[in-house]
């Protein structure tokens, strides 16, 4: 039997599920998903600039316009789509692959911290990785979201320029 005791994550207390959604944790993940974003937009739209003028596909009159539609349309759905990997992964879905890969690794390179202070079998990792709360990047979606807006937004402009 396991020696972690089992932890309820009914039984926790109600005041710590009541957090304010906008602290200092938030605030600075929105920061950080920001600038990721806007550096993911800026690569892309490099790589359009560099691609589309090489080739002469589009007007002048139409290349700014083309260039950001792409950067905030692909950077936006690029941040939803790891926005729901990380739901994934907070429902549980990769813990087997992580304890795995942790078993490995403690095993190799570091036997005696496996014996003493890793879970001894998949279900106490479980246990311990639940007794945790779990939470997924909000504000990356709300970045990502805020990111396929524009791009729609630019989109319809576009269409009728």
């Amino acid at each position: 039997m396991s020696k972690i005791p089992y932890v309820d994550p009914k039984r926790e207390n109600p005041e710590q599920q009541k957090k304010k959604i906008w602290n200092k944790g938030f605030i600075l993940r929105l920061i950080i998903s920001f600038s990721v974003i806007t550096l993911t937009a800026g690569l892309i739209a490099l790589i359009e600039y560099f691609s589309l003028t090489a080739e002469g596909v589009t007007t002048p009159k139409q290349l700014p316009l083309h260039i950001l539609v792409d950067a905030f349309g692909i950077s936006g759905v690029i941040g939803i789509a790891f926005f729901c990997l990380n739901w994934i992964a907070t429902k549980g879905a990769f813990d087997m692959l992580s304890y795995g890969i942790q078993v490995v690794f403690l095993t190799t390179f570091r036997p005696k911290y496996r014996e003493t202070n890793f879970p001894k079998t998949f279900y106490d990792y479980k246990v311990l990785k639940n007794s945790k709360p779990r939470t997924p990047l909000m504000a990356l979606l709300f970045v990502s979201l805020l990111f396929l807006l524009t791009g729609t937004i630019l989109l319809i402009i576009k269409m009728n320029y």
